[in-house]
């Protein structure tokens, strides 16, 4: 797998109430070189679902960094939730995408397994394609009875030695199930109020396919919210889209008085999964690879002129400022260092177009990211704005709308802060471009990776004075460490970038 390859992670984390825990994670996997693409908490059931990429040799670091999280900030002696748990950090699966492979998932879970029972002294159970016991494949079978089950049977009962770590569950953080599988959806369907549940743990018995229902469900059926919900896993898309499973619910609540009304996906879903259930439900006979067209747009999105940004970013009436220049000249690198990589990819037919189709894709990814950084450091600045127009007629107002700048500062500080990341990370890409090259794009690589070091130094210079205006300083500590990290790395990657041009161009 080529190191531009992303690999997908989904954690689960037994805490759904306090989206300050969640926050701390996130931010870990962030600063460990993971991307967070999404994550959603659930009160009822008292669960985090996370999910986010990493290229193959930052996925071991960037999970970890999760786990260790969950483990400082999760106590499991309090923790109350209708869903079945294990631990603080639940189930920690791999995904791989396009450019990586299974085996290279299940690697990486054993190597994660082992650093988490090594550092953290928290047991593991490897399951599914990463698991060392035929048995252990089920995760249900690696729950089965959850952490109260578990405790009893752990230091006991051979069947349930974990595969690293002590044969005793963490204090406060349990025990952990790490896997690696394929893509699976989390789909819920809510069939009415709580006197439903018998019904909806009837449909989940009914369709769960290891009592003879549709292939690769699993089912629960739970109250959550004062609701009856058929909780899904679906492990093959493809044989059962949203779409059939919905139905499926549909047709087994009817049959005992109720209804499906609403349903909920957990994370995120494939757009071909999204497009595949779209063109069944219609019939539609349509051999196109999309018919979204948002899609289309941004596939064939002209050249946009870029002097509209540019006023904006100069005009002191508008919201857009020098964060918004980091992104978008960071923009301009990523475009710059696919200019090289596309020349070979083109080609084809050398053991460079493989990896250097990855590194494009990889920068497209990074791109949507700026985009959106770019949007988020307008906003981010007003907050500070709004902030100091609050009144302060009083000590007590006076000290609330220092404490309200401090906050928007420290928020308008996190946005340059992940600027300067992406940015860093095109540097990366750009000496994956010049090594995999030539002479001829070389000269290219290493533009995209100059503009890409000096876009990330100077998001870093704005993320450092916005928290030189803290009226307390300590706020900006851990924010101006990551600051100082991002800067050794982004030199060190420009230095790689030097060496792999000087070596292919001369």
């Amino acid at each position: 797998m080529s190191r531009a390859a992303l690999v997908e992670c989904v954690p689960n984390f037994s805490e759904g109430r306090d989206p300050a825990v969640i926050e701390a994670i996130v931010r870990a996997i962030g600063e460990a070189g993971g991307r967070v693409l999404d994550h959603s908490l659930d009160a009822w059931h008292n669960r985090a679902v996370v999910t986010f990429v990493a290229e193959r040799d930052a996925m071991v670091d960037a999970a970890f960094a999760a786990i260790r999280t969950a483990r400082d900030r999760i106590d499991l002696r309090a923790h109350r939730g209708v869903h079945p748990r294990i631990g603080a950090a639940d189930v920690v699966p791999f995904i791989p995408l396009d450019g990586a492979t299974m085996d290279e998932c299940v690697a990486i879970a054993r190597a994660l397994a082992t650093r988490v029972g090594d550092e953290l002294a928290i047991p593991v159970y490897l399951y599914e394609w990463a698991a060392q016991r035929e048995e252990r494949r089920d995760l249900a079978h690696v729950r089965a009875g959850g952490l109260e089950a578990l405790a009893a049977s752990i230091a006991s009962d051979p069947a349930r030695t974990p595969d690293a770590g002590p044969a005793a569950l963490h204090p406060t953080a349990g025990a952990v199930a790490i896997g690696a599988r394929p893509f699976l959806g989390a789909f819920n369907v809510y069939i009415g109020d709580a006197s439903k549940v018998p019904a909806a743990r009837a449909i989940a018995r009914a369709i769960r396919a290891r009592h003879g229902g549709l292939p690769g469900v699993k089912a629960l059926g739970l109250e959550v919210g004062g609701r009856a919900q058929v909780s899904m896993n679906l492990t093959d898309l493809a044989a059962v889209p949203l779409h059939v499973a919905f139905d499926a619910v549909a047709r087994e609540a009817a049959l005992h008085g109720a209804r499906a009304e609403a349903s909920e996906l957990i994370g995120l879903a494939p757009q071909a999964a999204i497009e595949a259930a779209f063109r069944d439900r219609i019939a539609l006979v349509d051999a196109r690879d999309t018919v979204s067209l948002d899609l289309r747009v941004a596939d064939h999105a002209p050249t946009a002129d870029v002097r509209p940004a540019t006023e904006a970013i100069a005009d002191l009436d508008a919201h857009e400022a020098s964060g918004t220049a980091a992104a978008l000249a960071a923009m301009l690198a990523s475009a710059t260092t696919r200019l090289a990589a596309n020349v070979h990819v083109r080609r084809g037919g050398t053991v460079a177009a493989e990896p250097l189709r990855l590194v494009v894709a990889s920068c497209e990814t990074i791109e949507r990211h700026l985009h959106r950084g770019a949007q988020d450091d307008a906003r981010a600045w007003q907050g500070v704005v709004q902030a100091r127009r609050r009144p302060q007629r009083t000590p007590a107002e006076a000290a609330e709308r220092a404490r309200a700048v401090d906050a928007a500062l420290v928020a308008a500080a996190a946005v340059p802060l992940r600027i300067a990341q992406l940015a860093t990370d095109l540097v990366a890409l750009a000496a994956e471009a010049a090594r995999e090259g030539d002479h001829v794009t070389a000269p290219d690589a290493w533009a995209g990776a100059t503009i890409a070091h000096g876009c990330a130094h100077a998001a870093l210079g704005l993320a450092r004075g916005n928290l030189a205006m803290l009226g307390d300083a300590s706020l900006g500590d851990e924010s101006r460490g990551e600051a100082g990290r991002i800067a050794r790395l982004a030199d060190e990657l420009r230095e790689r970038a030097r060496a792999a041009v000087g070596q292919v161009g001369g």
